[in-house]
This record gives C-alpha cells, structure tokens and sequence, in this order.
C-alpha cells in the first residue's frame, strides 16, 4: 500500500527542516521588530529571552537540511547546476547566522544584563540597531525564501543565481522599509 523509500524519508526529513528555518526566518522580523521597540532593558531582555528559545530548533535544522540534502545530491541531484547555488545559499545563512546574528544577539544580552534595569541607554540601544544584524537576517530571509522556489522549480544556474539575488534584495528593501516606519513615537525613550 505504501511505498516509502529511503529517498523518500529522506526527501521528507529535508522538507520538514526547510520548513523550521523558513518559518523561523519569517517570524524573525517580529521578534526584532519588539526588540528595537522594547523601552526598558527588563522588557528587552525578555524579547532576548524569546527570541533565544524560539531559535533552538535552528542549527539542528540546519545540519539535518544540509545531511539530508547531501543524501539527495548523491541520488542524483549533484548534477544539477542549481544544487550548487542552493548549498551556496545555506553556507552564506550559517554564515551570517554563526558570525553575524549570533554575535550581534549576545553582545547586546550581555550590554542588556549589564545595563541594569530602567529605559534603554544609548550604548544597548546602538547594538540592538545593529545593520550587520538587519542585513544578516535579511539575507537569510531572502535565501530561504528563494531555496523554496529552487528546491521545486530545480532551474538553471543562472535563474537560480538571479533569484537569490532578487529574493535577498527584496527580502533587504522590505526589511528597510518596515524597520524606518518606526516613527519617533514608536521609537523608546533612550537613558541619557
């Protein structure tokens, strides 16, 4: 009645952890989003607080897309031009996510846990603003974005290099936008 392969379990394994980094990347936004926001270094640190636990299953994903992916490539996919620029993609997100995010997110829970409490000094607000971070996540953003079109199209190399690139631009416009809407009545009250 069933018929499941390996390739198939495997095929399945690599959609469900391309569905935890996508999701992620997509919810990531509004998490950042409360953190730019947040008035008090207290409220800060619980935004910090939720967006560490909500990030967990991440590099387990991670690791088990790129797994997963390989076994894939080995049954046939490693001869096709777009594998190539879809395992480009997931080197430039644990990139990005390993030397950027990660060390933009603990400097600031660590500026956070020393500021004390009270409204958000300039020191912590300036690393919580941080455009490594912002270009980081937006790239990230953009590539997995643009792996769900590689991954069920399977294009050329060059339309899968052209989408990543639109995909990253776009996904960099719209978080551009979205972060300078805040206006200065959304923005918190800084500590002098």
């Amino acid at each position: 009645m069933f018929d499941l392969s390996l390739y198939s379990v495997v095929l399945l394994v690599h959609i469900a952890s391309a569905i935890v980094l996508v999701g992620s990347a997509l919810f990531a936004p509004l998490t950042r989003h409360a953190i730019l926001r947040a008035p008090t270094v207290n409220r800060l640190g619980d935004w910090l607080d939720f967006l560490h636990r909500s990030v967990r299953a991440n590099p387990p994903a991670a690791m088990v897309l790129l797994a997963s992916g390989l076994y894939l490539g080995s049954a046939g996919w490693w001869s096709q031009p777009w594998f190539y620029v879809a395992l480009g993609a997931w080197v430039a997100n644990f990139s990005c996510a390993t030397f950027v995010v990660k060390p933009s997110v603990v400097a600031l829970a660590r500026a956070a846990a020393g500021a004390g409490s009270g409204p958000v000094g300039p020191a912590v607000d300036g690393l919580r603003r941080s455009l490594r971070w912002e270009i980081a996540e937006g790239v990230m953003r953009g590539n997995d974005m643009a792996m769900l079109y590689v991954m069920f199209v399977k294009p050329s190399a060059a339309e899968s290099l052209l989408v990543v690139a639109a995909a990253s631009v776009a996904s960099l416009g719209i978080e551009w936008v979205l972060t300078r809407r805040m206006t200065r009545a959304e923005a918190p009250v800084l500590a002098s």
